[in-house]
């Protein structure tokens, strides 16, 4: 997110573990659905005296900004947890000025047939027991490419357990 610079919108700030890693440079609006979890950024944001960030309550399927008015929109661990990804999808494609990016990181549904599976057996438990609606088995790369972006760039990587996949990379509005 170092070259995250003008107008970025980080979609699903939770607690704001983020924030640091912007340039100062950067307008940084962060939004999260969660009143708890915006106290505690606005919490982290005194403790380390930023002022580039402004935060705001708001789910990712209806965000209240105007139409291309961002550089960069970035979701960290949010695409599990949004109700309707398609949605929320399209209000980031909505969002991003014409030659914007999109930078994500989550978490995703398994490619094999037996892990796949897994997380579908799983899945039900996994979101009682963590109570935060995380979903383990969604497909959000395919989610992203249905919703219209180009993927610039993708890394693949095992996560939390071992046995999760993960992705991380750039996108672009097609």
């Amino acid at each position: 997110m170092e070259d995250a610079h003008g107008r970025v919108l980080e979609i699903g700030c939770g607690t704001g573990a983020s924030f640091s890693y912007y340039p100062p440079d950067a307008q940084v609006m962060a939004t999260d659905p969660d009143a708890h979890m915006l106290r505690r950024a606005k919490n982290r944001l005194e403790e380390m005296r930023l002022s580039n960030v402004e935060l705001r309550q708001a789910a990712g399927e209806a965000l209240p900004f105007e139409n291309a008015s961002f550089d960069h929109i970035v979701s960290c661990w949010v695409f599990c947890h949004v109700d309707d990804p398609s949605r929320a999808l399209a209000e980031v494609r909505r969002l991003l000025k014409p030659d914007g990016s999109f930078r994500f990181m989550e978490h995703v549904r398994s490619d094999g047939r037996i892990g796949g599976a897994m997380q579908d057996l799983v899945n039900p438990v996994w979101r009682r027991l963590l109570d935060s609606g995380c979903n383990a088995n969604r497909r959000t790369q395919q989610a992203i490419d249905a919703a219209g972006f180009r993927i610039d760039w993708l890394e693949k990587a095992h996560l939390f357990p071992p046995t999760t996949p993960g992705i991380y990379g750039v996108a672009r509005v097609s």
